[in-house]
């Protein structure tokens, strides 16, 4: 879907090994969390394009949606989105 829409995709392993986060809950304890991370590359588009913004969006309901599917419902997903430099040689 990702390398169709935007020509290229890199993605972790949803089965370990995966990247563990750690973060602090309300009650102060540390909490181990597996994390999957998606790399989408995405040219000639940027965070001025309502329809790119609007994909973003689609993209984000689109894993709520595949979390809640694993029975692994998430609180929260982050997409960041920024323009990266390519430097050669």
């Amino acid at each position: 879907m990702l390398v169709r829409r935007y020509r290229g995709a890199t993605a972790s392993l949803l089965n370990a090994p995966v990247f563990v986060g750690s973060w602090e809950d309300g009650d102060g304890n540390v909490v181990l969390d597996n994390v999957a991370l998606v790399i989408v590359d995405v040219r000639d588009r940027g965070l001025d394009d309502d329809t790119f913004l609007a994909e973003l969006g689609e993209l984000k309901g689109f894993v709520f949606e595949r979390y809640g599917d694993a029975g692994s419902p998430q609180a929260e997903v982050w997409l960041i989105a920024s323009p990266i430099s390519i430097l050669i040689g």
